[in-house]
């Protein structure tokens, strides 16, 4: 497991029955977050082959947690030093997402954050 220390930004809802609607969407709500993005939470993020586990930093209590399984897109602003990913609650309707949105301290720790996901996304395929 690899855990990072950033600031928790937000979460917004996304409808993936339209992908060109998916893509406008995000990018709607991103901008809406990067405009208040200078008060997030701060927190760790865990990135294991099981998934995302977001804690506090402070206490160490869990805020979410999402099976990598769930998890169907991540991707990163390094110009805003925001990473995000976008996962299915199993409880909600299949064309219904959340995308999380975190800011890094530095454009390399977002672009880092994304690689790492990404890679696990991939390790644990192969280990299927």
């Amino acid at each position: 497991a690899v855990t990072r220390k950033a600031q928790y930004i937000g979460s917004f809802s996304v409808c993936i029955d339209v992908l060109t609607r998916k893509s406008s969407s995000i990018r709607e709500n991103l901008s809406v977050l990067k405009a208040g993005y200078n008060h997030g939470r701060d927190i760790l993020l865990d990135i294991s082959l099981t998934g995302i586990t977001v804690t506090s930093s402070q206490h160490q209590a869990v805020i979410m947690t999402h099976p990598l399984k769930m998890i169907s897109y991540a991707t990163c602003d390094p110009a805003s030093c925001l990473f995000s990913f976008m996962s299915r609650d199993p409880t909600s309707p299949l064309h219904l997402q959340q995308c999380h949105t975190f800011r890094l301290r530095t454009p390399c720790q977002a672009e880092e954050l994304n690689t790492i996901v990404g890679t696990a996304f991939r390790a644990a395929y192969a280990l299927q």
